[in-house]
């Protein structure tokens, strides 16, 4: 191991495991730059499995319906596929989006977006051919959920 272009890292172990290391005369650094550079090894194949498997599923997308929301319950994951221990509400989910929707505001329009969600955003719009038409815009607010199709299901379409 060079110590050239090297970082510092500090790593805290418990008392008792620093102990059974001064017992021994090894380069504890080198010892934790192979065992770092195997982990990031580790993880790094599992990333590549995992967008390969992404790559190789077909995906459904399925539009959830403000009105079954009550129903369901969704729990965040991170990145990594780790799911949290926390589960909330889809409708809650649901109406969180719109409350921080409320905050946005549209300087091209002139309004926030949530008049658009509202109907509440009043334009002039002129279509190729026509006259000037005054009315509203409205967003259609939809929440989807992607999910992977089984392998043997995805290789049958």
């Amino acid at each position: 191991m060079q110590l050239k272009n090297m970082s510092d890292l500090n790593i805290y172990l418990a008392d008792a495991v620093k102990k059974r290391m001064s017992q021994f005369d090894c380069s504890w650094s080198e010892i934790c730059y192979k065992a770092i550079e195997a982990e990031l090894l580790r993880l790094e194949a599992e990333q590549e499995a995992r967008i390969q498997a992404n790559k190789s599923h077909n995906w459904e997308a399925k539009r959830l319906n403000p009105e079954t929301f009550d129903d369901a319950v969704i729990q965040p994951c991170l990145k990594n596929n780790n799911c949290r221990n926390k589960v909330k509400m889809l409708s809650d989910l649901h109406d969180n989006l719109i409350r921080e929707l409320e905050n946005c505001y549209l300087s091209s329009l002139n309004c926030k977006l949530s008049n658009l969600i509202h109907e509440e955003c009043q334009v002039k719009i002129l279509f190729p051919g026509r006259d000037w038409q005054i009315g509203n815009l409205q967003l259609d607010f939809q929440l989807y959920f992607k999910y992977p199709l089984p392998l043997e299901r995805s290789e049958n379409l």
